[in-house]
């Protein structure tokens, strides 16, 4: 598929997201949220503690303050303050069981976050 630079917005609604870290870095997982397509000032709720290269961690976006039907991804704050984003947006739904897996790949010199399945 390559590596996606555009807001993608899926209709699949999920209620966790989850990181898995495969980058030369320490990493925490927050959620970005964006309360429509077309809003221009996402805002970053929620965070896990840091880890290294190798784990996946989840949020629980129930246990946040989120609006259903937002569009939800992952934000992935890097200690070396090279964050990054995801783009490709999925559907915020309280308990619907569903979650998007995002992989978060490279080194400190260039990173990447990229949808790998809902699940």
């Amino acid at each position: 598929m390559g590596i996606i630079k555009e807001d993608v917005f899926l209709n699949e609604t999920v209620n966790k997201i989850s990181l898995n870290n495969q980058s030369g870095t320490v990493v925490a997982l927050e959620c970005y949220v964006k309360k429509t397509k077309m809003d221009t000032k996402p805002e970053r709720v929620g965070r896990t503690g840091n880890f290294p290269v190798g784990q996946t961690e989840i949020l629980d976006l129930d246990a946040l303050s989120i609006e259903e039907e937002s569009y939800v991804s992952a934000y992935v704050n890097v200690d070396l303050l090279l964050d990054r984003r995801g783009h490709i947006w999925a559907k915020y739904k309280k308990g619907i069981g569903k979650k998007a897996e995002y992989v978060f790949t490279g080194s400190s010199v260039g990173t990447e976050v990229a949808l790998h399945k809902i699940v």
